[in-house]
């Protein structure tokens, strides 16, 4: 199998999510409910495959394959809020940015955007402002060659 990243339009399917500027990859690391996204490094392991289901209008939910909790956020999000994985499922607004295979998720209701906190491993997932390449991210999945 080959890893491929996606461009143009999202579609449901599973994928590794990958952040544009380190290069990490989006982990949930255990199955408790409000359990922080990580970034870490890639592996094939079921805690780094998302499943992305298309809602319609641009929006999308996530959910982790491995653990089987849904991506989400705290009940009333707020700027450097941590996105969690929650039992309950959210939406999030997926777009590519002008540059073909780089998308930006965020809520449509805040704008607030899926964001690496910090380059470091292990470093959480939270909600910030659009503004650098902390908060674009590559789709990749398997594809039989």
């Amino acid at each position: 199998m080959a890893f491929r990243a996606v461009t143009g339009e999202l579609k449901t399917g599973r994928y590794q999510i990958q952040n544009v500027q380190t290069g990490q990859f989006l982990e949930l690391p255990t199955s408790d409910d409000n359990e922080p996204v990580i970034n870490a490094l890639q592996h094939p392991a079921e805690k780094q495959k998302w499943d992305v289901f298309e809602c319609g209008a641009g929006t999308y939910k996530l959910k982790n394959w491995g653990q089987g909790l849904w991506a989400n956020v705290a009940r009333k999000p707020q700027l450097g809020s941590a996105v969690i994985c929650k039992l309950a499922e959210k939406q999030f607004v997926i777009e590519e940015s002008r540059t073909p295979g780089q998308y930006r998720i965020f809520m449509d209701e805040t704008e607030l955007y899926w964001i690496l906190s910090s380059g470091n491993l292990g470093s959480s997932i939270t909600l910030g402002r659009q503004g650098d390449n902390r908060n674009l991210w590559s789709f990749w999945t398997t594809s039989r060659p």
